[in-house]
């Protein structure tokens, strides 16, 4: 399905590292995203004031009409995991369904028991012999 808005994410992401190498001289996506988050809690009022590290990134954002919250929810597509990347990259899903997958699989992993759960599957998986696989090939004498 073609989406209305189609753009690389990934793309987009790089491009926003180049931006930021003032503030981020190494594009570490962990310093990065901290920032963000400040100034979109700044923006939505949550904290009172920024840094002046902070600050001059929030002001470069608005300058140049990036909004903070969105720029932010692209440094989370990072952590998606490789089927969700390769759907976003093919157009297949959106930016905003890919997220709320994301947060479905993060939740999912939290738990202890949903980890051993789908590790039992994969081993399972793993050694069944499918009974219509080992009739196939017998022949009646």
């Amino acid at each position: 399905m073609a989406w209305k808005n189609q753009f690389d994410v990934f793309a987009r992401i790089e491009s926003m590292r180049e931006l930021f190498k003032p503030w981020v001289p190494d594009g570490n996506s962990v310093k990065i995203r901290a920032l963000l988050m400040r100034c979109v809690k700044f923006r939505l009022k949550q904290i009172d004031k920024l840094t002046p590290v902070e600050s001059e990134l929030y002001d470069f954002m608005l300058s140049h009409k990036l909004l903070p919250k969105t720029i932010y929810l692209y440094f989370l597509m990072e952590d998606v995991p490789p089927e969700l990347k390769a759907k976003m990259q093919k157009n297949e899903m959106s930016l905003q369904k890919a997220n709320v997958e994301f947060l479905k699989w993060k939740r999912l992993m939290q738990h202890s028991s949903a980890k051993t759960l789908l590790q039992d599957v994969k081993e399972t998986i793993g050694r069944l012999r499918w009974k219509s696989q080992e009739n196939t090939h017998q022949y009646p004498d």
